[in-house]
């Protein structure tokens, strides 16, 4: 029973947990995940013991636990409208991701193509079609850029636009000469890491 009882604690913490993660607030530090997850059985636990200890009849045990509760809620309170507050205000910034990624969700239409090489972010967050330009997750650009001829790829799927950081596009560039006598800039603040160019296929 208690086996079962500390399962579905589990259970309700970690999908509580999942349901916050969700919406990428803190997108990059996926690559904590283990220590995330080992946090949550701690956490569910914890949470466990506190309840048994609650349905004690001792009032100490019942008072220690109700603190304790309380002050574990309003950490995770603040800490979940930090990750909120602070992923407003990257939105409205160009310095990072969501800042390019509100830009075109707002100027782009949705039948539009994207090319990126860090592609992951792209994907996760637009709605328009994103093309994976590094190969990892994409056979067809993988095959291409062995032969040296990812600039085809890019023309022959007839991709709008590559959005990325200045150092990824200025190493496509570098590479594939071609594609960039093609391309013309669309997006390129001062404060940003990130630039947008288009694809001219009538040249």
């Amino acid at each position: 029973l208690k086996k079962t009882r500390v399962l579905i604690f589990f259970s309700v913490v970690l999908i509580t947990a999942y349901l916050w993660k969700v919406p990428g607030f803190w997108f990059f530090e996926r690559y904590f995940a283990p220590v995330f997850y080992v946090i949550v059985i701690f956490l569910s636990l914890s949470l466990f013991i506190f309840f048994d200890l609650f349905r004690s009849k001792n009032r100490c045990y019942r008072y220690s636990f109700m603190i304790v509760l309380i002050s574990s809620l309003l950490v995770f309170w603040c800490i979940f409208i930090n990750l909120g507050l602070n992923a407003w205000n990257r939105r409205t910034t160009n310095l990072t991701y969501p800042g390019i990624i509100a830009y075109i969700q707002d100027n782009f239409q949705k039948t539009d193509t994207f090319g990126a090489l860090q592609s992951g972010y792209f994907s996760y967050f637009l709605d328009q079609k994103v093309h994976n330009l590094d190969g990892v997750v994409n056979p067809k650009a993988l095959a291409a850029i062995e032969l040296g001829q990812l600039d085809n790829y890019i023309l022959n799927e007839r991709i709008d636009y590559l959005a990325d950081r200045y150092l990824e596009i200025d190493g496509l560039f570098n590479r594939y000469p071609k594609l960039k006598s093609k391309s013309s800039v669309v997006w390129s603040p001062a404060d940003s890491m990130f630039v947008i160019y288009r694809v001219d296929h009538s040249r």
